[in-house]
């Protein structure tokens, strides 16, 4: 059996991560299959690895599946020189939905992404962003990209980058390579960063090379994009759809290549993206799951990043029923969440009572009706406040 980490919740099925120690441990339980599926993982500080080693989570056979949010915090001073031959993310390989990290001053060394290498079918990744710092390779198959490194009928929505990266191969601020004709989509990102194509490579702004069928909605490229022998473009390096999609003029000469591909890009100065009525004009194509843009005075546009409290809900039973007692007795309610839960009686305090455990207690010769006990899961600072009604039945 893999070993828990000391703040996990088994029951609740609720992980969280405060420490570096955590992080690591985390990482090799899902390199050794654990999956975590099902699970809820919540990052509860920000993480710096200044001096520290780092272990990615998962590998190409063990996906992450269950839900990562990094609810906003940070992970700082990330370094990845070599990495075995292999190529460096937070997380290998995603199957299940990682969202609301930050990562600053990153130098991954030995290409790959900052969130993850390979996304996969069914996932999502929403609301990451890589801050500052640098990915590079210098190999053939060096695949790299500011968010993901290759994504799989999965979707990246609301992400950016500010990393320089460089590579070889395939290279993009968003996402490196999108495998095969696979309807993946890239939806309201933006990248800042300077993407450089080391000669016979593909390389874009948001993407280096995607099938025909990839969609890139509603994203805007204002990193400078260059490219030595191979092909280059502001949105993607090779093919797909473009809709809804800007560059700053003057990042490349090129907006995207391939002869099959659809697009609907415009070219903006960079006086004309730092306005609100930019982010308005960005606002008017959100789709669902988007975040709204917002435009400080002077600044591009960026997706608002405000972290919610996560809504919780209480599992197990709404009704018990049972024939009137000849004596008291007692019923357990079987409800869980995130949070601690409290009970209170809010219809027929006469005849039933519960304690703090959620045991009820039924009066003998308890009159037969519908009794009504309430159920609250309590608010902090990661879970919004739940309730629920639970119905004694007594014939």
């Amino acid at each position: 059996m893999l070993p828990a980490l000391p703040s996990q919740a088994a029951s609740s099925n609720l992980l969280k991560i405060s420490s570096v120690s955590d992080w690591n441990q985390f990482a090799n339980n899902v390199d050794n299959g654990n999956s975590y599926e099902g699970y809820l993982v919540v990052l509860t500080d920000d993480l710096d690895f200044s001096n520290q080693d780092i272990t990615m989570a998962g590998s190409y056979t063990d996906s992450f599946a269950g839900t990562f949010d990094g609810r906003g915090h940070t992970f700082k001073n990330v370094t990845k020189i070599s990495n075995n031959y292999r190529n460096f993310a937070l997380f290998y390989l995603v199957t299940g939905t990682v969202s609301n990290i930050n990562m600053d001053n990153i130098r991954i060394e030995c290409g790959g992404a900052g969130i993850c290498l390979e996304a996969d079918e069914g996932a999502l990744i929403d609301n990451c962003h890589i801050q500052s710092g640098n990915i590079i390779t210098n190999t053939s198959t060096g695949v790299s990209g500011g968010i993901v490194q290759k994504l799989y009928k999965a979707t990246i929505q609301n992400c950016s980058n500010s990393a320089s990266i460089a590579s070889d191969c395939y290279i993009g601020g968003i996402v490196g390579e999108v495998i095969n004709n696979n309807n993946s989509r890239i939806i309201n990102c933006y990248n800042f960063g300077d993407i450089s194509g080391i000669y016979n490579a593909y390389s874009g702004g948001i993407c280096g090379w995607a099938s025909e069928t990839t969609e890139f909605i509603n994203c805007y490229n204002a990193g400078k994009v260059s490219g030595k022998e191979g092909f280059f473009g502001a949105i993607c390096g090779m093919n797909g759809i473009a809709l809804n999609c800007y560059m700053l003029e003057g990042a490349s000469s090129v907006t995207m290549n391939s002869k099959k591909q659809t697009e609907v890009i415009s070219t903006k100065s960079q006086s004309e993206m730092k306005t609100q009525s930019f982010a308005d004009e960005l606002n008017k194509n959100l789709r669902d799951g988007c975040r709204k843009w917002v435009c400080d005075s002077g600044n591009y546009p960026e997706v608002d990043d405000t972290i919610n409290p996560i809504v919780q809900k209480i599992s197990g039973k709404t009704t018990y029923s049972l024939a009137s007692p000849s004596g008291s007795k007692k019923i357990s309610i079987n409800a869980s969440a995130y949070t601690k839960l409290s009970y209170k009686v809010t219809s027929g305090k006469k005849y039933i009572k519960v304690n703090k455990k959620g045991v009820v207690t039924i009066k003998k010769n308890t009159k037969p009706g519908t009794y009504k006990i309430k159920v609250t899961a309590a608010s902090d600072d990661i879970f919004k406040k739940a309730t629920k009604t639970i119905k004694i039945k007594v014939s």
